[in-house]
Protein backbone atom coordinates (compact mmCIF):
# COMPACT_ATOMS: atom_id res chain seq x y z
CA UNK A 1 0.00 0.00 0.00
CA UNK A 2 0.75 3.49 -0.32
CA UNK A 3 -0.29 6.51 -0.47
CA UNK A 4 1.90 8.93 -2.67
CA UNK A 5 4.15 7.65 -5.41
CA UNK A 6 7.07 8.34 -2.51
CA UNK A 7 5.34 5.73 0.05
CA UNK A 8 8.16 3.39 0.32
CA UNK A 9 7.66 1.64 3.54
CA UNK A 10 3.64 0.70 3.16
CA UNK A 11 2.65 -2.43 4.16
CA UNK A 12 2.82 -5.42 1.89
CA UNK A 13 -0.78 -6.70 0.31
CA UNK A 14 0.74 -9.15 -2.08
CA UNK A 15 3.80 -10.87 -2.86
CA UNK A 16 4.15 -13.55 -6.04
CA UNK A 17 5.99 -15.75 -7.72
CA UNK A 18 6.86 -17.02 -11.34
CA UNK A 19 3.62 -15.70 -13.11
CA UNK A 20 3.13 -16.32 -16.38
CA UNK A 21 0.91 -13.42 -17.92
CA UNK A 22 -0.01 -12.84 -21.79
CA UNK A 23 -0.38 -9.11 -22.34
CA UNK A 24 -3.73 -8.19 -23.60
CA UNK A 25 -5.37 -10.95 -21.85
CA UNK A 26 -6.11 -9.07 -18.23
CA UNK A 27 -4.74 -11.53 -16.32
CA UNK A 28 -3.76 -9.04 -13.81
CA UNK A 29 -4.77 -5.60 -12.03
CA UNK A 30 -5.08 -2.97 -15.40
CA UNK A 31 -2.21 -0.96 -13.40
CA UNK A 32 0.06 -4.19 -13.56
CA UNK A 33 -0.47 -4.96 -16.84
CA UNK A 34 0.43 -1.72 -18.05
CA UNK A 35 3.37 -1.28 -15.96
CA UNK A 36 4.48 -4.65 -17.26
CA UNK A 37 3.84 -4.28 -21.08
CA UNK A 38 6.96 -1.23 -21.51
CA UNK A 39 9.30 -3.15 -19.44
CA UNK A 40 12.31 -5.30 -20.98
CA UNK A 41 13.43 -8.77 -19.80
CA UNK A 42 15.64 -8.76 -16.56
CA UNK A 43 14.37 -5.15 -15.65
CA UNK A 44 13.18 -4.01 -12.25
CA UNK A 45 10.83 -1.25 -11.65
CA UNK A 46 8.29 0.36 -9.74
CA UNK A 47 4.94 1.14 -10.38
CA UNK A 48 2.46 2.99 -8.50
CA UNK A 49 -1.19 2.92 -9.06
CA UNK A 50 -4.46 5.09 -8.01
CA UNK A 51 -6.86 2.91 -6.27
CA UNK A 52 -9.31 2.64 -9.52
CA UNK A 53 -6.78 0.71 -11.57
CA UNK A 54 -5.92 -1.67 -8.64
CA UNK A 55 -8.40 -2.86 -6.39
CA UNK A 56 -11.07 -0.32 -6.14
CA UNK A 57 -13.57 -1.13 -3.83
CA UNK A 58 -12.18 -4.67 -3.15
CA UNK A 59 -9.83 -5.37 -0.61
CA UNK A 60 -7.29 -8.03 0.18
CA UNK A 61 -5.04 -9.66 2.26
CA UNK A 62 -1.34 -11.01 2.96
CA UNK A 63 -0.68 -12.94 5.95
CA UNK A 64 -2.48 -10.65 8.93
CA UNK A 65 -2.64 -7.58 6.95
CA UNK A 66 -5.66 -6.78 4.64
CA UNK A 67 -5.82 -3.79 1.97
CA UNK A 68 -8.73 -1.18 2.97
CA UNK A 69 -11.28 -0.20 -0.40
CA UNK A 70 -10.11 2.38 -2.30
CA UNK A 71 -5.99 2.00 -1.84
CA UNK A 72 -3.36 3.66 -3.47
CA UNK A 73 -0.87 0.61 -4.20
CA UNK A 74 2.64 0.50 -5.25
CA UNK A 75 4.14 -2.64 -6.99
CA UNK A 76 8.02 -3.63 -6.88
CA UNK A 77 7.88 -5.98 -10.29
CA UNK A 78 11.04 -7.96 -12.06
CA UNK A 79 10.44 -9.66 -15.21
CA UNK A 80 12.40 -12.45 -15.62
CA UNK A 81 11.91 -13.55 -19.33
CA UNK A 82 9.70 -12.61 -22.42
CA UNK A 83 8.44 -15.35 -24.43
CA UNK A 84 8.03 -14.18 -28.15
CA UNK A 85 5.25 -15.71 -29.95
CA UNK A 86 7.40 -18.16 -31.72
CA UNK A 87 9.13 -19.65 -28.59
CA UNK A 88 5.80 -21.37 -27.91
CA UNK A 89 5.27 -22.44 -31.45
CA UNK A 90 7.57 -25.72 -31.20
CA UNK A 91 5.66 -27.07 -28.41
CA UNK A 92 2.10 -25.42 -28.80
CA UNK A 93 0.13 -27.59 -26.62
CA UNK A 94 2.65 -28.06 -23.75
CA UNK A 95 2.90 -24.06 -23.77
CA UNK A 96 -0.81 -24.15 -23.66
CA UNK A 97 -0.75 -25.83 -20.47
CA UNK A 98 1.47 -23.69 -19.19
CA UNK A 99 -0.41 -21.05 -19.73
CA UNK A 100 -3.75 -22.80 -18.67
CA UNK A 101 -1.77 -23.14 -15.43
CA UNK A 102 -0.94 -19.88 -14.90
CA UNK A 103 -4.64 -18.86 -15.06
CA UNK A 104 -4.92 -21.43 -12.50
CA UNK A 105 -2.71 -19.96 -9.81
CA UNK A 106 -3.70 -16.14 -10.87
CA UNK A 107 -7.25 -17.18 -9.88
CA UNK A 108 -6.76 -19.46 -7.21
CA UNK A 109 -4.68 -16.45 -5.92
CA UNK A 110 -7.48 -14.25 -6.47
CA UNK A 111 -9.92 -16.58 -4.80
CA UNK A 112 -8.07 -17.03 -1.66
CA UNK A 113 -6.95 -13.42 -0.89
CA UNK A 114 -9.15 -11.15 -2.62
CA UNK A 115 -12.34 -10.02 -0.21
CA UNK A 116 -15.51 -9.16 -1.98
CA UNK A 117 -17.78 -6.45 -0.51
CA UNK A 118 -21.39 -5.85 -1.12
CA UNK A 119 -20.96 -3.14 -3.78
CA UNK A 120 -18.27 -4.58 -5.88
CA UNK A 121 -17.92 -8.13 -6.97
CA UNK A 122 -15.12 -7.68 -9.52
CA UNK A 123 -12.36 -10.02 -8.25
CA UNK A 124 -15.36 -12.65 -8.64
CA UNK A 125 -15.82 -12.44 -11.86
CA UNK A 126 -12.09 -12.25 -12.78
CA UNK A 127 -11.69 -15.54 -10.76
CA UNK A 128 -13.93 -17.13 -13.30
CA UNK A 129 -13.24 -15.87 -15.63
CA UNK A 130 -9.43 -17.25 -15.69
CA UNK A 131 -10.88 -20.72 -14.18
CA UNK A 132 -13.35 -21.31 -17.60
CA UNK A 133 -11.09 -20.01 -20.04
CA UNK A 134 -7.88 -22.48 -18.87
CA UNK A 135 -10.72 -25.21 -18.84
CA UNK A 136 -12.00 -24.08 -22.29
CA UNK A 137 -8.76 -23.87 -23.84
CA UNK A 138 -8.23 -27.51 -22.01
CA UNK A 139 -10.95 -29.04 -23.39
CA UNK A 140 -9.74 -27.73 -27.22
CA UNK A 141 -6.55 -29.93 -26.53
CA UNK A 142 -8.08 -32.83 -25.74
CA UNK A 143 -10.37 -32.59 -28.77
CA UNK A 144 -7.25 -31.88 -30.52
CA UNK A 145 -5.26 -34.88 -29.29
CA UNK A 146 -8.69 -37.23 -30.37
CA UNK A 147 -8.20 -35.61 -33.81
CA UNK A 148 -5.07 -35.95 -34.12
CA UNK A 149 -5.32 -39.88 -33.37
CA UNK A 150 -7.64 -40.31 -35.85
CA UNK A 151 -5.96 -38.58 -38.29
CA UNK A 152 -2.51 -39.65 -37.90
CA UNK A 153 -3.25 -43.55 -37.47
CA UNK A 154 -0.80 -45.92 -36.66
CA UNK A 155 1.75 -42.90 -36.64
CA UNK A 156 0.39 -41.60 -33.98
CA UNK A 157 1.98 -41.59 -30.63
CA UNK A 158 -0.14 -43.16 -28.12
CA UNK A 159 1.69 -43.26 -25.05
CA UNK A 160 2.62 -39.42 -25.46
CA UNK A 161 -1.09 -38.71 -26.38
CA UNK A 162 -2.38 -40.10 -23.51
CA UNK A 163 0.05 -38.33 -21.04
CA UNK A 164 -1.33 -35.23 -22.51
CA UNK A 165 -4.27 -35.68 -22.09
CA UNK A 166 -3.86 -36.82 -18.66
CA UNK A 167 -2.28 -33.58 -17.55
CA UNK A 168 -4.84 -31.62 -19.66
CA UNK A 169 -8.06 -33.10 -17.84
CA UNK A 170 -6.45 -32.92 -14.33
CA UNK A 171 -6.07 -29.05 -15.19
CA UNK A 172 -9.47 -28.98 -16.16
CA UNK A 173 -11.18 -30.56 -13.58
CA UNK A 174 -9.07 -28.20 -11.21
CA UNK A 175 -10.21 -25.06 -12.68
CA UNK A 176 -14.32 -26.28 -13.01
CA UNK A 177 -14.30 -27.82 -9.32
CA UNK A 178 -12.26 -24.68 -7.92
CA UNK A 179 -15.12 -22.23 -10.13
CA UNK A 180 -17.69 -23.86 -8.12
CA UNK A 181 -16.13 -23.12 -5.19
CA UNK A 182 -16.39 -19.91 -6.70
CA UNK A 183 -19.91 -19.73 -7.17
CA UNK A 184 -20.80 -21.17 -4.01
CA UNK A 185 -18.62 -18.38 -1.74
CA UNK A 186 -20.55 -15.75 -4.01
CA UNK A 187 -24.16 -17.59 -3.17
CA UNK A 188 -24.77 -18.36 -7.12
CA UNK A 189 -26.10 -21.86 -6.35
CA UNK A 190 -27.52 -22.41 -9.82
CA UNK A 191 -24.34 -21.59 -11.52
CA UNK A 192 -22.54 -24.02 -8.88
CA UNK A 193 -24.53 -26.52 -9.88
CA UNK A 194 -24.18 -26.28 -13.58
CA UNK A 195 -20.46 -25.81 -13.17
CA UNK A 196 -20.79 -29.00 -11.08
CA UNK A 197 -22.50 -30.94 -13.52
CA UNK A 198 -19.78 -29.90 -15.97
CA UNK A 199 -17.24 -31.58 -14.01
CA UNK A 200 -18.73 -34.78 -13.70
CA UNK A 201 -19.44 -35.40 -17.25
CA UNK A 202 -15.69 -35.81 -17.91
CA UNK A 203 -15.39 -37.22 -14.16
CA UNK A 204 -18.60 -39.17 -12.89
CA UNK A 205 -16.87 -40.28 -10.42
CA UNK A 206 -15.22 -36.83 -8.95
CA UNK A 207 -15.50 -36.45 -5.36
CA UNK A 208 -15.15 -32.85 -5.10
CA UNK A 209 -17.83 -32.56 -7.83
CA UNK A 210 -20.16 -34.59 -6.24
CA UNK A 211 -20.48 -32.80 -2.59
CA UNK A 212 -20.04 -29.23 -4.50
CA UNK A 213 -23.01 -30.27 -6.55
CA UNK A 214 -25.44 -31.86 -3.39
CA UNK A 215 -24.76 -28.16 -1.46
CA UNK A 216 -25.67 -26.44 -4.99
CA UNK A 217 -28.78 -28.18 -5.46
CA UNK A 218 -29.81 -28.02 -1.69
CA UNK A 219 -29.25 -23.79 -1.58
CA UNK A 220 -30.47 -22.99 -5.46
CA UNK A 221 -34.22 -21.91 -4.88
CA UNK A 222 -34.75 -24.01 -8.91
CA UNK A 223 -33.19 -27.00 -7.24
CA UNK A 224 -34.74 -30.48 -5.75
CA UNK A 225 -33.89 -32.27 -2.80
CA UNK A 226 -33.82 -35.37 -5.17
CA UNK A 227 -30.67 -33.92 -6.49
CA UNK A 228 -29.01 -33.59 -3.67
CA UNK A 229 -30.27 -36.94 -2.48
CA UNK A 230 -28.59 -38.62 -5.98
CA UNK A 231 -25.36 -36.80 -5.21
CA UNK A 232 -24.33 -38.01 -2.23
CA UNK A 233 -25.64 -41.78 -2.44
CA UNK A 234 -23.01 -41.69 -5.75
CA UNK A 235 -20.63 -39.90 -3.50
CA UNK A 236 -20.86 -42.22 -0.85
CA UNK A 237 -20.70 -45.30 -3.12
CA UNK A 238 -17.28 -43.89 -4.66
CA UNK A 239 -16.26 -43.30 -0.83
CA UNK A 240 -16.45 -47.38 -0.30
CA UNK A 241 -15.01 -48.46 -3.96
CA UNK A 242 -11.93 -45.89 -3.08
CA UNK A 243 -11.65 -46.19 0.32
CA UNK A 244 -11.81 -42.11 1.10
CA UNK A 245 -12.77 -41.13 4.48
CA UNK A 246 -16.38 -40.58 4.65
CA UNK A 247 -16.69 -37.65 7.04
CA UNK A 248 -17.51 -35.07 4.46
CA UNK A 249 -20.29 -36.78 2.92
CA UNK A 250 -21.84 -37.88 6.46
CA UNK A 251 -22.32 -34.38 7.35
CA UNK A 252 -23.78 -33.49 4.07
CA UNK A 253 -26.42 -36.33 4.43
CA UNK A 254 -26.74 -35.08 8.18
CA UNK A 255 -27.47 -31.26 6.58
CA UNK A 256 -29.73 -32.82 4.15
CA UNK A 257 -32.15 -34.47 6.67
CA UNK A 258 -31.97 -30.97 8.58
CA UNK A 259 -32.98 -29.22 5.85
CA UNK A 260 -35.65 -31.53 4.89
CA UNK A 261 -36.99 -31.62 8.30
CA UNK A 262 -37.13 -27.81 8.42
CA UNK A 263 -38.40 -27.95 4.92
CA UNK A 264 -41.92 -29.86 6.50
CA UNK A 265 -42.32 -27.62 9.39
CA UNK A 266 -42.21 -24.29 7.21
CA UNK A 267 -44.93 -26.08 4.78
CA UNK A 268 -46.88 -27.32 7.68
CA UNK A 269 -47.29 -24.10 9.22
CA UNK A 270 -47.90 -22.16 5.37
CA UNK A 271 -50.73 -24.65 5.66
CA UNK A 272 -52.35 -23.66 8.82
CA UNK A 273 -51.83 -19.92 7.84
CA UNK A 274 -53.96 -20.64 4.49
CA UNK A 275 -56.35 -22.61 6.31
CA UNK A 276 -57.17 -19.69 8.68
CA UNK A 277 -57.30 -17.25 5.92
CA UNK A 278 -59.32 -19.19 3.78
CA UNK A 279 -61.91 -20.35 6.85
CA UNK A 280 -65.35 -17.95 6.91
CA UNK A 281 -65.68 -15.63 9.44
CA UNK A 282 -68.59 -15.55 11.78
CA UNK A 283 -71.10 -12.54 10.92
CA UNK A 284 -70.39 -9.17 12.91
CA UNK A 285 -73.19 -7.86 15.30
CA UNK A 286 -75.41 -4.76 13.30
CA UNK A 287 -75.29 -2.22 15.71
CA UNK A 288 -78.61 -0.50 16.98
CA UNK A 289 -79.95 2.32 15.15
CA UNK A 290 -81.54 5.73 16.79
CA UNK A 291 -83.55 8.27 15.14
CA UNK A 292 -85.15 11.46 16.76
CA UNK A 293 -88.14 12.21 18.07
CA UNK A 294 -90.37 14.96 17.33
CA UNK A 295 -88.98 16.91 20.28
CA UNK A 296 -85.34 16.57 18.23
CA UNK A 297 -84.45 14.21 21.11
CA UNK A 298 -83.24 10.80 20.24
CA UNK A 299 -84.70 7.78 21.12
CA UNK A 300 -83.78 4.99 23.69
CA UNK A 301 -82.55 1.77 21.86
CA UNK A 302 -84.99 -0.07 24.15
CA UNK A 303 -88.08 1.26 22.51
CA UNK A 304 -87.28 0.29 19.07
CA UNK A 305 -89.51 -3.15 19.60
CA UNK A 306 -92.46 -0.64 20.67
CA UNK A 307 -92.12 1.34 17.39
CA UNK A 308 -91.63 -1.56 15.19
CA UNK A 309 -95.37 -2.36 16.74
CA UNK A 310 -96.87 0.53 15.96
CA UNK A 311 -94.89 0.75 12.56
CA UNK A 312 -96.96 -2.47 11.64
CA UNK A 313 -93.37 -4.21 11.91
CA UNK A 314 -93.01 -6.99 14.10
CA UNK A 315 -89.40 -6.80 16.11
CA UNK A 316 -87.51 -9.70 16.62
CA UNK A 317 -88.35 -10.68 19.97
CA UNK A 318 -92.37 -9.56 20.59
CA UNK A 319 -93.82 -8.55 24.61
CA UNK A 320 -95.71 -11.55 25.99
CA UNK A 321 -98.98 -9.16 26.02
CA UNK A 322 -98.82 -8.69 22.39
CA UNK A 323 -98.83 -12.33 21.98
CA UNK A 324 -101.94 -12.78 23.91
CA UNK A 325 -103.61 -10.01 23.00
CA UNK A 326 -105.64 -11.75 19.63
CA UNK A 327 -106.27 -14.83 21.89
CA UNK A 328 -107.79 -12.50 24.82
CA UNK A 329 -109.64 -10.38 21.82
CA UNK A 330 -111.48 -13.60 20.10
CA UNK A 331 -112.47 -14.86 23.74
CA UNK A 332 -114.20 -11.25 24.49
CA UNK A 333 -115.46 -10.91 21.21
CA UNK A 334 -117.40 -14.51 21.70
CA UNK A 335 -118.93 -13.49 24.91
CA UNK A 336 -120.11 -10.31 24.01
CA UNK A 337 -122.24 -12.26 20.87
CA UNK A 338 -123.71 -14.28 22.97
CA UNK A 339 -124.37 -12.16 25.41
CA UNK A 340 -125.93 -9.31 23.16
CA UNK A 341 -127.99 -12.64 21.91
CA UNK A 342 -129.34 -14.00 25.13
CA UNK A 343 -130.53 -10.12 26.09
CA UNK A 344 -132.48 -9.75 22.53
CA UNK A 345 -134.52 -13.16 23.17
CA UNK A 346 -135.14 -11.80 26.52
CA UNK A 347 -136.48 -8.50 25.23
CA UNK A 348 -138.44 -10.90 22.79
CA UNK A 349 -139.88 -12.53 25.19
CA UNK A 350 -140.82 -9.68 27.22
CA UNK A 351 -142.82 -7.79 24.24
CA UNK A 352 -145.32 -11.34 23.30
CA UNK A 353 -145.92 -11.09 26.95
CA UNK A 354 -147.32 -7.78 26.86
CA UNK A 355 -149.42 -8.56 23.62
CA UNK A 356 -151.13 -11.42 25.42
CA UNK A 357 -152.57 -9.39 28.26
Amino acid sequence: MATNREDEDGPIFHQANDWLIVIGEKYVNPALEMGVRFMNEGQRAAIWSHSKFAYGMSTRKHESYELPPNSNVRYEVHVKHVLAPEEGSSDPDTFQMKLALSKKVIANDIFQNELYTATNRGSESKAIRLYQKAADEMVHLIQTEEQKKEKEGGAYDEAEGKEKTKQATEILLDCLNNAVAVFLKSKKYHEAKEAAVRVLQYDPTNFKALLRAARAAMLDPAGTYEESEAAIAVAEKVCIEKGLDDTDVRKMRQELKQNKMEYKKKKKAMMARMTRELKPKAPEPQPQSTKDNKDGEPTDPSNTEDEAENSGLSSEEPPLWSRIAPFAFQIIFTFAIYYAVVYLQGQMRDAQSEEEL
